[in-house]
């Protein structure tokens, strides 16, 4: 499974980005991007990288709309919220998404990436957040529940081993 998932994050062609110096699992892999998962003072953070669709009439808002959604139904997911009863499951993620999707609701949130301050839009609920950058073709995303958000410092990964080993 791991070889797999090593092989797939290695062919994607994304960069890898990740807390330096600390020990880390795939947390998740697909066609479109991947997750890194470690922890900060037994909190975990998940970093991953998410391909831009490109399949979408309108590429930019298409992709701005796949990461908010994306993100807003981990974010809600990971929190464990219900769908209140008597609510079709369908009709509360999209209203989750959409609440999720408006300015308002995300603030900016800057993390250093690679020596620089690179201004994240960030999202809380129940002890997690979730915040998502910008890089060219694919989305750089971070989610924790209670690692301090201002804190983190991500760094490119040029060899994943070292972190897995």
């Amino acid at each position: 499974m791991q070889t797999r998932a090593l092989q797939s994050i290695d062919e994607s062609g994304l960069p890898i980005y990740a807390l330096a110096g600390r020990r880390a699992e795939i947390a998740e892999h697909g066609t479109q991007g991947f997750a890194i998962r470690q922890s900060v003072e037994g909190k975990f953070v998940d970093v991953g990288v998410l391909r831009k669709s490109v399949d979408a009439p309108n590429a930019v808002a298409g992709a701005r709309i796949d990461i908010v959604d994306t993100l807003a139904t981990r974010l809600m997911l990971a929190a464990q919220q219900t769908v209140p009863h008597g609510v079709d499951r369908h009709d509360w993620f999209e209203l989750v998404g959409r609440e999720a999707g408006k300015a308002e609701g995300w603030s900016a949130l800057e993390l250093k990436v690679a020596g620089h301050l690179v201004r994240f839009l960030h999202l809380t609920a129940d002890g997690h957040w979730v915040a998502f950058a910008d890089i060219g073709d694919a989305w750089l995303y971070v989610h924790s529940l209670g690692a301090p958000a201002g804190s983190l410092e991500l760094v490119l990964i040029d060899d994943l081993m070292v972190l897995l080993g």
